[in-house]
């Protein structure tokens, strides 16, 4: 294959309609007809000073035809990914009242894919494109709702277990973890985040970030620190003198544990007593658990008025 070949094909991927060998240019350099406005000013957007436009002709040489094809491919890239985002937006309205499962695939897709795009170093991206995909992976935060079900029923099919332990649930969940220990941590995001990790893999990358955010509160400070590195009943001990504390903070204040989280998390409690104990009684839960359980019943209650 010769080099006119080459260069001959390299154009033809990038889009363009006529192609030719001028008489007049070295070997090193070709022309090709410009029939659509927009491709001129995208050729044009590539800034060199030995790029000439003459008419409807554009001439460079092969240094800039990389350029050229490059520019091309990213375009294209972020174009057809926002179009593949939308077409996944519309699919997730479009099952708003279907399973889980599914809405919960789809949102996996949009994070896989909007990911990517403002993750890749070979994109410059737009002011307008970056916020575009912004805006969709933050769609996405929505997950945890679907993982994690106020009717905890949804969430035990076999089908939404497998899910929740692929590498790109699991990836979602991490980026979601990332987006709320942004600086202090509140009781909010304390429950959030533990929720995540007692049902998840432990975010190895996250732990002093998570640890560094929670410097004001020791008791979930200690629940971390053991999460990651202690034993079973010392986990127990934090999570429960954790709860403990969250439970005497003034709910009425902003930031303050969801019911969701907290009863997530009493009921991990409830399972670790459970199965680090030769035997449960009824003793048991009414004195340590029942109480906090009652009056948080009664705030979810006044929540709702």
């Amino acid at each position: 294959m010769n080099e006119t070949t080459v260069v001959i094909f390299l154009l033809a991927i990038v889009g363009r309609l006529s192609i030719f060998k001028s008489s007049s240019l070295s070997s090193s350099d070709f022309a090709f007809c410009r029939t659509k406005k927009k491709e001129k000013n995208r050729g044009q957007r590539i800034g060199h000073k030995d790029l000439h436009v003459d008419g409807k002709r554009l001439t460079f040489d092969s240094r800039q035809l990389v350029v050229a094809i490059r520019l091309y491919w990213q375009l294209e890239l972020v174009s057809v990914g926002i179009k593949v985002l939308e077409t996944l937006e519309a699919l997730n309205k479009f099952m708003s009242q279907g399973s889980a499962f599914r809405k919960s695939t789809c949102l996996l897709y949009i994070f896989e894919v909007s990911k990517f795009l403002l993750d890749c170093c070979h994109l410059n991206l737009t002011y307008s494109n970056r916020k575009t995909l912004e805006n969709f992976l933050g769609m996405t935060r929505t997950y945890l709702d679907l993982a994690f079900p106020l009717d905890w029923r949804f969430s035990i099919s076999g089908d939404f277990v497998s899910l929740k332990e692929t590498d790109l649930s699991v990836n979602l969940q991490e980026e979601i973890i990332n987006f709320n220990v942004k600086g202090n941590i509140t009781y909010w995001t304390s429950g959030r985040v533990m929720m995540t990790c007692l049902g998840s893999r432990k975010p190895l990358s996250l732990y002093d970030k998570i640890l560094t955010g929670l410097q004001w509160n020791p008791f979930w400070k200690s629940f971390v620190e053991n999460f990651w590195n202690g034993c079973s009943k010392d986990v127990y001990v934090a999570l429960q003198n954790a709860l403990q504390d969250t439970f005497r903070a003034n709910w009425r204040l902003p930031g303050y544990i969801s019911p969701h989280s907290f009863v997530y998390l009493l009921d991990r409690l409830f399972s670790w007593h459970l199965s680090h104990s030769e035997s449960f009684s009824l003793q048991d839960l009414l004195w340590n658990g029942l109480p906090i359980f009652t009056c948080l019943l009664l705030q979810v209650q006044l929540f709702r008025a």
